[in-house]
C-alpha cells in the first residue's frame, strides 16, 4: 500500500514539473525581456542591437552592390579581407584603452568613431557624383569603422559581465542574441524591399539612421548612466564576445 501511494506521489511530481515547464516555456520570452529590461545595460545592449540593421557593412547586401558597381571579385576579396584585419586591429585598440580609460568611455568613443567612419561612406553615396571616389568613400569608411565596431561589442560585453547578476547573465545573453537577430532579420528584409541596386542608397540611408540611434542609445544609457561610473576594469582578456555583425 506503502509503494502504491508512493508511486501516485510520484506520478503526481511529474505530472506538475511538465505543467510547470509548459507554463514557464510559454512565458518564458517574456519573462526573459522582462529581464534585460531590467538591466541597466539594457540601453547599450539596444543600442548594439540597431548596428544590425547597418548595410554599410562587409556583408552580403553591400558585397552585391560592389559588384553591381562594376568592383572586380579579387578587389571584393581584398575589402573583406581589410574589414577583418581592421576588426582584429579593433580588439588591439580595445585592449590598450581598457588599461587606461573607463568601459564607459571606450563604449561611447568607439560608436562615435564607427558614426565618424560612416559619415564618410555616407556622404560618399548621396553628395559625391564622381564614380570612383564615390565608391572609394564608400569602401575605406566602412573598413576603418570596423574598428569602433568591435571595440563597442567588447565593450558592452564587458560592461554586462560587470553589472549583469550571474543568475540571470544566461537569460539577458539569451534576450541580447534574440534582439540582435530581429534587427539582422530587418536588415535582410530591407534587402528584399530595395532589391534594386540603385535603390542602394535608401539602405545606406536607414541603417546610418540605426548608428546614429545607436550612439544616442550608448551616450544616455552607458555614458551618463550612474551604473557605470565605477567600472574601470575588464573581467579578463581572454573572454571575447565574437557574435557582430558582418
Amino acid at each position: 500500500m506503502q509503494r502504491g501511494d508512493d508511486a501516485n506521489m510520484e506520478e503526481q511530481r511529474i505530472v506538475e514539473e511538465e505543467q510547470d515547464q509548459r507554463h514557464c516555456s510559454s512565458c518564458s520570452m517574456i519573462g526573459g525581456y522582462v529581464i534585460y529590461f531590467q538591466q541597466d545595460i539594457a540601453l547599450g545592449g539596444l543600442g548594439e542591437s540597431l548596428l544590425y540593421l547597418n548595410v554599410m557593412s562587409s556583408g552580403d547586401i553591400m558585397t552585391s552592390y560592389l559588384i553591381w558597381r562594376g568592383l572586380s571579385l579579387n578587389w571584393i576579396g581584398i575589402v573583406r579581407g581589410a574589414t577583418a584585419i581592421t576588426g582584429l586591429l579593433g580588439t588591439a585598440v580595445f585592449e590598450l584603452s581598457a588599461k587606461k580609460y573607463p568601459l564607459r568611455t571606450i563604449a561611447t568613443a568607439s560608436i562615435a568613431f564607427q558614426v565618424a567612419c560612416l559619415s564618410v561612406s555616407f556622404c560618399g553615396t548621396f553628395f559625391v557624383s564622381n564614380g570612383n571616389l564615390s565608391l572609394s568613400m564608400l569602401v575605406v569608411g566602412v573598413i576603418v569603422s570596423r574598428i569602433g565596431l568591435w571595440a563597442n561589442d567588447l565593450s558592452i560585453f564587458q560592461l554586462t559581465q560587470h553589472t549583469v547578476h550571474e543568475n540571470v547573465r544566461g537569460i539577458v545573453g539569451g534576450s541580447q542574441h534574440s534582439i540582435n537577430a530581429f534587427f539582422y532579420a530587418l536588415h535582410f528584409t530591407s534587402g528584399i524591399i530595395w532589391a534594386d541596386p540603385s535603390k542602394f542608397y535608401i539602405l545606406c540611408l536607414l541603417g546610418y539612421s540605426a548608428v546614429i540611434a545607436a550612439f544616442f542609445l550608448m551616450l544616455q544609457g552607458v555614458y551618463f548612466s550612474s551604473a557605470f561610473q565605477n567600472v574601470a576594469t575588464v573581467t579578463s582578456s581572454r573572454e571575447k564576445y565574437t557574435n557582430v555583425p558582418e
